[in-house]
């Protein structure tokens, strides 16, 4: 029998092809090389209807060769086991290959280790369906890293390039954006305090 096997990165491909060389059934293992769908470098590609956010999802530059390949690869492989990351960007990596190369005969892969004993331990016991909710929660990272993360770092950049610094920061992200935030409120309050005097009483009693 032949299998199909898609993973992030080509060398990792070229590990677990390694292990897989010597077992009795025939083995293609192919990357996608990291994201193959993502939103627009050259548009904002995010609109919002009423409280939904909706993301312009593209193939990025150079996958579309990716994607066509590993169609091909399905349509002679008795079954495709999708081995992606198990965090957020693998899940969301393995629904795109799905949807983009049209796979039907496939499972999900969970390994954290790549070895041998590890990948053979999961092809018959860790195969599962890929989750809707991880896929969500990606998609929900992207989109406010492009409403917020993108918004921020342009005004960051821009004050840093205006303030003549040596150094400009590349973007602040979801996660600084609320931080910087934070500690902007925290720098007001001190600006706003205005100091009071006060008198500390100190009382000894003694109990006959």
């Amino acid at each position: 029998m032949q299998f199909l096997m898609i993973v992030e990165s080509p060398i990792k491909a070229k590990t677990i092809g390694g292990y897989l060389k010597d077992e009795p059934d025939e083995w293609v293992i192919m990357a996608t090389g990291g994201h193959i769908v993502n939103l627009p470098a050259d548009d904002h590609g995010v609109t919002q209807k009423d409280a939904k956010f909706e993301g312009k999802w593209v193939i990025e530059s150079g996958k579309a060769k990716v994607v066509a390949d590993i169609a091909t690869a399905a349509l002679v492989a008795d079954k495709v086991y999708i081995l992606t990351d198990s965090d957020r960007e693998g899940e969301r990596i393995s629904q795109d290959i799905i949807t983009h190369a049209k796979l039907k005969n496939f499972t999900r892969l969970s390994v954290n280790e790549i070895t041998k004993k590890r990948i053979l331990h999961g092809l018959k016991h860790e195969c599962r369906e890929v989750s809707n909710q991880v896929n969500e929660a990606q998609k929900a990272r992207r989109l406010i890293d492009r409403e917020i993360g993108y918004p921020v770092s342009q005004l960051i950049r821009s004050d840093f390039r205006r303030s003549g610094s040596f150094f400009v920061p590349k973007g602040v992200g979801r996660v600084i954006s609320p931080a910087l935030h934070i500690l902007c409120e925290a720098e007001q309050r001190i600006d706003d305090f205005t100091p009071e005097n006060y008198e500390q009483l100190v009382v000894r009693y003694n109990v006959g």
